[in-house]
């Protein structure tokens, strides 16, 4: 199968997002790049997703490889020349009028630069592009820090998940609406 195309389908959102890119402090002076996923990225990926999940939380190659093929879903991802320094994989959702961040991952000596809250930044960019006013994900309710990030950039949460993450280990579903439409899909 061929990688998809980056950026040629999606000219107004892909000039939206390098806006974006430029506008943050730390862009230019660190060189990174932000871009959409191909097949090509899957080691990369791989490697940036074992330091930030346990090997039971991972998604795994098959998963990964999966997402990078499928049309539906975008992966966007971060660098500094080669190194990706964090990654979003997106899916939108026309019947619960939603955009699901159905990971988002940042290297551990990237954390506190913005780089997760840029990446939010681009799934409402999606979410927008494709009048779908909604985004939503999920978290470990014992990640403070995320939790703190998404409730500072207009998360709230709508739900308790018991045992999301594992036995004992319970996430909590949270969204954003970005525009008024009726709230019929589930959270």
């Amino acid at each position: 199968m061929t990688p998809r195309p980056v950026c040629e389908s999606l000219a107004p959102t892909c000039l939206a997002v390098q806006q974006l890119l430029a506008a943050h402090p730390l862009a230019q002076s660190a060189g990174w790049q932000l871009r959409l996923a191909t097949l090509a990225d899957l080691e990369a990926i791989l490697v940036l997703e074992r330091y930030c999940f346990s090997p039971w939380l991972a998604f795994g190659r098959r998963h990964w490889r999966e997402q990078l093929q499928r049309q539906s879903r975008r992966v966007w991802l971060l660098l500094a020349g080669e190194q990706v320094l964090a990654y979003m994989a997106l899916l939108p959702h026309r019947g619960w009028h939603q955009v699901t961040v159905t990971t988002l991952a940042v290297h551990w000596q990237q954390r506190r630069q913005g780089l997760a809250s840029l990446l939010l930044a681009v799934a409402e960019l999606e979410a927008r592009q494709a009048q779908l006013p909604r985004l939503r994900l999920e978290v470990d309710s014992d990640n403070e820090a995320a939790i703190a990030l998404y409730h500072q950039l207009g998360y709230v949460v709508c739900r308790q998940i018991p045992d999301y993450y594992g036995v004992g280990r319970p996430g909590m579903r949270l969204q954003k609406i970005l525009s008024v439409i009726p709230d019929d899909g589930p959270c």
